[in-house]
């Protein structure tokens, strides 16, 4: 288990995304106040879940149609999920300074 480092909620109040300390992005159902997904996983069989990261979770956000998800890392990637499909659609690593992606 981890520390909850971010916090986004869809612009409709209908989903909660995490993003921690133990690497994991999880979304939530705001009406159920139920876990959708455990994590974002990406080399793993996607009926896994969402998505492990090697740093932790620092930034996430969800589009203002509710059709992606957003996450950056100390792993110095920011990834971007379907969120009707749970899986990944993007990565971008970005430099150490942050000036380079």
């Amino acid at each position: 288990l981890g520390h909850v480092k971010s916090v986004a909620i869809s612009k409709d109040s209908r989903f909660l995304v995490s993003g921690g300390s133990d690497s994991k992005v999880k979304l939530w159902d705001m009406a159920t106040n139920e876990l959708i997904t455990h994590s974002i996983i990406i080399q793993v069989p996607l009926e896994s879940l969402l998505l492990n990261f090697i740093g932790e979770v620092n930034a996430v956000a969800i589009s203002e149609n509710n059709s992606y998800i957003i996450s950056g890392s100390n792993d110095y990637n920011m990834r971007v999920f379907s969120m009707e499909q749970l899986e990944p659609i993007e990565s971008m690593t970005y430099s150490f300074d942050g000036n380079k992606i």
